[in-house]
């Protein structure tokens, strides 16, 4: 009865409720993997990352390397401004399906929140293999190179952002580029750019 009950406010979207019946489950039953995936995500949709982190740790010593698990855990670390144990937790789930696109985007956004921006350059590029020319990917390897310093090659990216659909951040970050490299001419315009698109 009690999982009915779990499963209905589920369902339901009623994740306080739900996370109460589940804890109750999880304290009958002991370690369940899918009993404390559910608990976690309960605590995750309430913002109580730290309890979702918890559930989602023992469900994954229960059940090792669960993509759904890895992935939510990874988020919550994220969430919690945790760049390094996110992208430790990325690189476990890469390891498994090398080939998913949202997830090394996120270990490179890791990467950058760590300030290791010529590793995220390397992960952006391998996004962009799987995904050519996505904006994603242009967007983040142009911003890496001008936090590096690297502004002719933050250039050359963000020019590539601007012939697809800029937004007014890529035309801002295109001038600070510009200015920064001594192109002052290019600067004004990709300036005078930013202002229209916002």
């Amino acid at each position: 009865v009690c999982q009915q009950i779990a499963e209905f406010y589920f369902a339901k979207n009623l994740y306080a409720e739900a996370a109460i019946q589940f804890e109750t489950l999880v304290a009958a039953a002991g370690a369940d993997a899918a009993l404390l995936q559910k608990s976690g995500y309960c605590y995750q949709r309430l913002d109580m990352y730290e309890k979702a982190l918890a559930k989602y740790r023992l469900a994954d010593t229960c059940l090792p390397d669960n993509l759904w698990t890895l992935r939510r855990m990874a988020w919550c670390h994220r969430r919690l401004a945790q760049p390094a144990e996110a992208l430790a937790v990325y690189r476990r789930y890469d390891r498994l399906r090398p080939d998913d696109f949202n997830v090394i985007l996120q270990m490179g956004h890791c990467l950058v929140q760590l300030q290791r921006y010529k590793e995220a350059i390397e992960v952006y590029f391998r996004a962009d293999n799987l995904q050519p020319d996505a904006s994603a990917c242009l967007r983040a390897v142009a911003w890496c190179y001008l936090l590096d310093g690297q502004f002719d090659k933050s250039i050359y990216q963000y020019r590539k952002v601007i012939q697809q659909q800029p937004i007014a951040a890529d035309w801002l970050n295109l001038a600070h580029a510009c200015y920064l490299a001594d192109y002052r001419g290019e600067a004004v315009a990709a300036y005078a750019s930013a202002r229209k698109a916002y």
